[in-house]
């Protein structure tokens, strides 16, 4: 999860895009962070380099999520593999065992 100062946690696969923007008043710095279902968060900020402190982290914490996302994803389907073969050898193992119990000839013999 993305830690947006505090006010907001986001699932780094909900993020669409990072913006900066300059508004008016006390806080004329705005940092805002736009998900794919369309909504967008805000945090305004009173000088410039606390939103460029502010937008540096944000983006790496958003980077470092969907990497991790992707090294998570490739993982599983490595152990999904390494299953899969194991139960081939294991399920033709059987046949095997079975044809010999049975004293069956297999069709690639016939």
């Amino acid at each position: 999860m993305i830690d947006f100062e505090g006010y907001y946690l986001v699932p780094p696969d909900q993020v669409a895009y990072i913006e900066t923007r300059r508004g008016g008043g006390d806080a004329q710095y705005g940092l805002f962070l736009g998900l794919s279902g369309g909504k967008e968060l805000g945090v305004w900020y009173r000088t410039e380099e606390a939103r460029k402190a502010a937008y540096t982290k944000l983006a790496r914490q958003v980077e470092i999520g969907k990497r991790q996302d992707r090294e998570d994803i490739l993982y599983r389907l490595r152990l999904i593999e390494a299953c899969i073969n194991k139960t081939d050898k294991r399920t033709l193992r059987i046949w095997k065992q079975l044809q010999q119990l049975l004293h069956l000839e297999s069709e690639e013999t016939e």
